[in-house]
């Protein structure tokens, strides 16, 4: 569940460590700072001083937080510069970017491997780290799901998404190969073959979406940018989004519309985002307008109909 920027603030060790994002499965006897018998000078001098941590330290920065790394160096200068409670918003607003705090199974993250606390600092307030989501595929979350890379193991609940006569009314096979319906498990496992061969080869990233509550997945979304001869048409990214028909509504799309519009543009290099949305698709056409999108007139970017541009 993602947390709140109150919850976080509120879980920020006194040496800058941020609990609440902490992964869990790395040590499930932590209980926090101070509740496993063990000795730690900086919450035995914030104890003395009366502080709740480093950054409210007079004698910051010491010889003490100069031993710690760079991320936790540069989080605690933050929260000196700009309050406890502007770090955990510039935290939040990043991880619903993609940027992980932790990596699953390790205490590294998108912010570790700097040299510099300016250069932590610089991803954290600005949510932009200069990795290829081709190189290490983000996880996006909004309210209601979590987009994550596809996998071998969704093909039996993408079954039920893409052997839905409904739900492929809408998708988009433009410039395709193959089409999106099947009818068989078999089938959709090929399908999903062939996208994870498309990652490797860097084509594409089919993105699986996840209903929170049922972790069910419940379609897929597709990105990449478009390689044109002509400059004009290279900055061009294109999104695909299949949905179950109960999710094709405009509050679901916005909210995925919403990943797009914060993180694929840096993400994938590139100055406009076009989707497809048949006039049918009422819903999904409202979701647009109020995400930015426009009718894209002419067919110079793309020689197909019923596309959007932002």
């Amino acid at each position: 569940m993602t947390k709140t920027v109150k919850e976080i603030a509120g879980s920020v060790a006194p040496c800058g460590f941020v609990c609440a994002l902490c992964i869990k499965s790395i040590n499930d006897d932590c209980k926090g700072c101070g509740t496993n018998g063990e000795i730690c000078p900086i919450l035995d001098c914030c104890k003395d001083r009366e502080i709740r941590g480093c950054w409210e330290c007079n004698d910051f920065p010491c010889c003490e937080c100069n031993f710690r790394g760079v991320r936790i160096r540069a989080f605690l200068q933050c929260a000196r510069e700009e309050g406890i409670y502007k770090l955990a918003e510039y935290l939040l607003c990043n991880q619903e970017k993609g940027l992980d705090y932790h990596y699953d199974y390790t205490y590294k993250g998108d912010y570790d491997g700097y040299q510099s606390v300016e250069e932590v600092l610089q991803v954290l307030r600005t949510g932009k780290i200069n990795v290829s989501p081709y190189k290490r595929c983000p996880v996006y979350h909004t309210e209601h799901f979590t987009l994550r890379f596809v996998q071998e193991n969704d093909a039996e609940d993408l079954l039920r998404c893409y052997s839905n006569i409904e739900s492929c009314k809408l998708f988009n096979s433009d410039n395709c190969d193959y089409g999106f319906h099947y009818e068989s498990l078999q089938e959709m496992k090929l399908c999903i073959k062939r996208w994870i061969d498309e990652y490797r080869s860097k084509s594409f990233i089919r993105f699986t979406v996840i209903d929170k509550k049922p972790q069910k997945a419940i379609g897929t979304i597709e990105m990449f940018a478009r390689t044109e001869s002509d400059e004009q048409y290279n900055k061009v990214g294109v999104l695909r989004i299949d949905l179950l028909p109960d999710y094709e509504q405009r509050q679901f799309i916005a909210e995925i519309l919403k990943i797009a519009n914060n993180s694929f543009y840096d993400a994938f290099c590139i100055d406009h985002i076009i989707t497809k949305a048949i006039p049918e698709a009422v819903e999904r056409i409202m979701a647009l307008a109020a995400n930015g999108f426009s009718p894209l007139e002419g067919n110079k970017i793309v020689p197909y109909g019923n596309y959007f541009i932002r």
